[in-house]
């Protein structure tokens, strides 16, 4: 009898102690998850405020480059009063704008030559046309662009295509246009009824001479020369 409440005692006191250090396992269990979930906070905050700095460098940059970007384009602007004109293209104050001279070979070394319909499209690739006259100071400026030393046994225009070089005037049912548009508001000597037409300078260039706008399509739509493109600068 004595033995059997021994043993009874004992199993009771194991139990009680059982129940005991599982609840010690359970607070144990506790402050680890709690544990867990402060260094994962951590590791959250941590990420976060590593963002946070991320963000930050990306806005100085984003700024930066905002500031480079307007330097760059007060740069430009400031070129552009400076030298309004593209390389390869001459300025003249009085109109305003860039004309550009074909003056190209090909891989052989031969001069290149267009159709007045071929220049039109090259300088329309170039965001232009072919150039327009309003003055005579103009007409002498683009004279002395195309210019070219002359062959000392043939002075005349009409058989040195290296003077020639097609301009944007063209004629419609009779009618003299210019193929940028502009008013047709100045007359210049003519070499007879043309219905395309460019401008032929042998040098020395005068007043009275050796400028001459018609001289352009003496055989039709098929002769071909150099061109000049003209760009207008006025905003």
């Amino acid at each position: 009898m004595n033995f059997m409440f021994i043993g009874t005692f004992s199993v009771l006191i194991f139990y009680a102690f059982a129940i005991d250090n599982d609840q010690e396992c359970k607070e144990d269990l506790i402050i680890l998850q709690k544990k867990v979930l402060e260094s994962e906070r951590d590791i959250s905050n941590s990420k976060i405020e590593a963002l946070e700095s991320e963000k930050k460098t990306l806005e100085e940059r984003v700024k930066e480059l905002e500031n480079e970007k307007a330097t760059s384009l007060k740069e430009i602007e400031e070129r552009k009063k400076k030298e309004p004109c593209e390389v390869g293209w001459v300025y003249f104050n009085a109109s305003k704008s860039c004309y550009y001279l074909q003056n190209m070979t090909d891989e052989n070394g031969i001069p290149m030559r267009w159709t007045w319909a071929g220049a039109e499209s090259e300088c329309r690739k170039k965001d232009c046309h072919l150039a327009s006259i309003h003055s005579r100071e103009e007409e002498r400026f683009l004279g002395k662009l195309v210019e070219h030393e002359p062959d000392k046994d043939n002075l005349q225009c009409n058989n040195i295509p290296d003077h020639f070089a097609w301009i944007g005037l063209h004629t419609n049912n009779g009618l003299r246009q210019w193929s940028d548009g502009t008013a047709d508001d100045y007359y210049s000597q003519q070499s007879g009824p043309s219905r395309y037409f460019g401008i032929c300078a042998i040098p020395p260039i005068t007043e009275t001479t050796l400028l001459t706008i018609g001289v352009g399509s003496r055989n039709g739509e098929h002769e071909v020369g150099r061109f000049i493109c003209k760009k207008s600068t006025a905003t």
